[in-house]
């Protein structure tokens, strides 16, 4: 029964294991990008980017939002675990499939415009693996085994760093290698995955089977496949209006900016990984749940200041090492890729802020509005990348990620149904996005103006400001914030009893 115990699935346990994992994957990726910006030109990289968005948009077909109800049905029956990963598997296979055809139509089409069509196979091949090995990863993480699963994406991440660094030293440009150093990453990371899951998934008790019918579960799929599609044109969407208007030197520009920004939001996500099972788990019990929520929001609290001076401050102090001067120079207007990372750092802080409340409407017996939560923002994204992209350029597409990103967490509170249990009105989370919101621009002029050292004295006031705001509102009125208390704020905010 203890071990039993030890194995489900628990916040603070399983968060640390995908928030370490993640920053040890994200400093391998931010090494990765610095070896890849090396090997090819700026425009061969933005088509490098182009490629990869608009087969990966395609290929997330073959998720089709699978994983998540693993992670919502698993924890609460163990035993339906193997059957019901081997039954979803199949599926995906089934759809793997529609998408090989569909992309070996497009890839016959583009091969007049110079590309190779082994290009493409490697590319689909690569796909095809990380997403069938999405199924068992989630079953790992449902089942309370989410070290092993932060394990395999560290193996994933080094074997592909290991493969761009071996191809530099030996003088290789090529985007098929390049794809191949991809695809061999995936086998690897596949393999492993397959076998921890077999290893560890208890076996079924009898021949009841209590998951829903294959169908049912497509079904309920559907609208978080939609949701999964949603949320891949939204980080998109900026850099085809930028191809459209500005040419591919601008996308390569801001993927450089987005791969420092999208490497910081795997905190949020590894958060909504560790939560869902937790979430789901006591679902039923909603003082349990309001528990489980107000816990997850102080961690993201605690999170909040320091992430943002390492995001920051890392930023200023290494992208001029890691990436060559091509993709770091701007204009007066401060439109390099660092200045748009200051800029985007605000989506960062609210993306983190949105986490639990994007679980919560997930967890709602209605998927559906999930996926409208997510194709809201996606419209409002659309539109401001339409009205800001193309006066604007690149300031554009950083102002429209604070937009969308704005929308995610205002919307995410109207429909969790928790609103006036945590939040107790608008004030909070209005107060909230506009200090994200004016942060961020604070950072970004700045530099622009005034240079790295008052951008960095900014940075430490508004981190002291945000400590000192954690302390205020998670401490007692009664208590006395001391040292041993703020210390305690700064690194956890968390309850330390046992889960």
């Amino acid at each position: 029964m203890r071990e039993a115990h030890e194995k489900a699935p628990r916040l603070m346990r399983d968060a640390s294991s995908h928030i370490g994992a993640d920053l040890v994957v994200l400093a391998l990726g931010v090494l990765c990008q610095m070896v890849l910006v090396r090997l090819v030109t700026t425009s061969t990289y933005g088509t490098w980017v182009l490629l990869c968005n608009a087969a990966g948009t395609l290929f997330l077909l073959v998720h089709f939002g699978l994983p998540t109800l693993v992670a919502r049905h698993v924890p609460r029956s163990p035993t339906d675990a193997r059957p019901m990963v081997r039954r979803l598997v199949g599926a995906q296979a089934s759809l793997l499939l529609i998408c090989g055809v569909v992309g070996g139509a497009l890839a016959l089409s583009s091969a007049s415009f110079g590309l190779p069509l082994v290009l493409f196979g490697l590319l689909f091949l690569d796909l095809a693996l990380h997403h069938l090995a999405s199924v068992p990863r989630a079953g790992l993480r449902a089942l309370g085994r989410a070290p092993w699963d932060a394990a395999a994406r560290i193996i994933e991440r080094g074997v592909l760093c290991g493969g761009y660094v071996l191809m530099l030293l030996v003088g290789a440009n090529d985007l098929i290698l390049i794809a191949g150093v991809g695809m061999i990453s995936n086998v690897a990371s596949f393999g492993v995955i397959w076998w921890l899951f077999h290893r560890e998934a208890p076996p079924r008790l009898g021949t009841q089977d209590t998951s829903p019918s294959l169908r049912k579960m497509l079904w309920l799929g559907l609208p978080i496949f939609l949701t999964m599609w949603f949320q891949r044109t939204l980080w998109d969407v900026n850099e085809y209006f930028l191809a459209a208007w500005n040419g591919l030197n601008a996308v390569a520009t801001y993927h450089v900016a987005w791969v420092v920004i999208g490497g910081a939001l795997s905190i949020p996500l590894a958060m909504r990984q560790a939560m869902l099972p937790v979430f789901s788990a006591c679902k039923d019990d909603r003082a349990a749940l309001l528990t489980e929520v107000r816990r997850s929001t102080r961690i993201l609290h605690a999170i909040l200041p320091l992430g943002l001076l390492i995001l920051v401050g890392g930023s200023l102090l290494l992208m001029g090492v890691v990436f060559p001067d091509a993709y770091l120079e701007g204009s007066w207007r401060g439109d390099s890729a660092l200045a748009l990372v200051l800029l985007m750092s605000g989506a960062w802080c609210l993306g983190v802020l949105a986490s639990p409340f994007s679980v919560l409407v997930l967890l709602q017996p209605n998927t559906w509005r999930y996926a409208g939560l997510h194709g809201s923002v996606l419209c409002l994204g659309i539109i401001a990348a339409a009205l800001l992209v193309t006066p604007f350029g690149l300031l554009g597409a950083a102002a429209s990620c604070l937009v969308a990103m704005t929308g995610r967490l205002l919307l995410g509170i109207k429909m969790s149904g928790v609103c006036r249990d945590l939040c107790q009105g608008w004030m909070r989370p209005a107060l909230a996005t506009t200090g994200c919101v004016l942060a961020a621009v604070m950072l970004w002029s700045s530099f622009t103006w005034l240079g790295s050292t008052s951008t960095i004295v900014l940075l430490l006031i508004i981190t002291i400001g945000l400590t000192a705001a954690n302390v205020m509102h998670f401490v007692d009125d009664r208590q006395r914030p001391t040292p041993a208390v703020v210390a305690a704020t700064v690194l956890g905010a968390v309850d330390t009893r046992r889960e």
